[in-house]
C-alpha cells in the first residue's frame, strides 16, 4: 500500500486493485487546493454525508475522475465494505476508517470533532499506521485528547495531517504547525517524504511510534 498526502486531510491509498481517496471536501474547504487525480473509492468521515451516496455529484466536485470502473464508489456511513481485495470498515458511532489489505492495517481519521470520545478508539487490534489530524484549533481534538487516542491505538507508524498550512481559512487559519505538534509530545523519530509505502515486510526501526510527515 503507497499512501500520498494530496493536501491537508486528503490522501491516496494506492492498494493493489484499487486507489482509495479520502474527505477531498473538507481540505477543500479549508482552503487548500486538492489537485485532479483518479481512484475508484472515496471516503467521507463528516457526520453530514453518513447515508448520502452521492456527494461527488450533489457537491459538483469534478477533480477525481474514476480509474478502473465507471463510476466511483463513495463511502459515508458506518459498515463493512470489501472493495478491491481491501476491506473498509467505519465501526457505528465513529468517526474513522479501518482499512485492511493483507496483513496491513490502517486507521484513516479525518474530519474528526473536537469532542470524539477516546473510547471509539477502543479495541482496534494491530495498527500500522494511524492518520490523525492534529493541529488542535477549534476543529480539531486538542493535543490532551490527541495523546489519548494515540495512545489507546498505539500504532507502529502515524502520518499527521489537519495542520497548519499556507492558504487555509476561516476556522481552519488558527491550527497548529506540524513542528508544535512533534514538539508538544517529544517525538524524535521523525521523517519526512513525499509518499510511504507500506507493506507486511516493513520494519519500525525502533520500539517507538515513528512518525511521518507527508509534504
Amino acid at each position: 500500500m503507497k499512501i500520498k498526502k494530496l493536501g491537508f486531510i486528503t490522501f491516496r491509498f494506492s492498494c493493489e486493485e484499487i486507489d482509495i481517496i479520502t474527505d477531498p471536501l473538507l481540505s477543500e474547504e479549508a482552503g487548500v487546493t486538492i489537485g485532479k487525480t483518479t481512484g475508484e473509492v472515496v471516503l467521507f468521515t463528516g457526520e453530514k454525508y453518513i447515508g448520502s451516496h452521492s456527494v461527488i455529484e450533489d457537491s459538483g466536485y469534478k477533480k477525481i475522475e474514476p480509474k478502473k470502473r465507471e463510476s466511483l464508489h463513495e463511502i459515508t456511513s458506518p459498515g463493512e465494505y470489501e472493495l478491491g481485495g481491501v476491506l473498509i470498515r467505519r465501526p457505528q458511532g465513529t468517526d474513522f476508517y479501518i482499512l485492511d489489505e493483507k496483513d496491513v492495517r490502517v486507521v484513516y481519521v479525518g474530519e474528526i470533532s473536537k469532542s470524539i470520545a477516546v473510547e471509539q478508539f477502543a479495541d482496534l487490534g494491530d495498527v500500522d499506521l494511524l492518520i490523525l489530524p492534529v493541529g488542535d484549533a477549534e476543529v480539531f481534538p486538542n493535543f490532551d485528547k490527541l495523546e489519548k487516542i494515540i495512545s489507546k491505538v498505539d500504532p507502529t507508524y502515524m502520518i499527521p495531517c489537519g495542520y497548519k498550512e499556507s492558504g487555509l481559512k476561516g476556522d481552519f487559519a488558527s491550527l497548529k504547525g506540524v513542528d508544535e505538534f512533534i514538539k508538544q509530545f517529544g517525538y524524535t523519530h521523525v521523517t519526512n517524504d513525499n509518499k510511504f509505502v507500506l507493506s507486511s515486510g516493513t520494519e519500525q526501526e525502533s520500539k517507538v511510534i515513528e512518525i511521518v510527515v507527508l509534504d
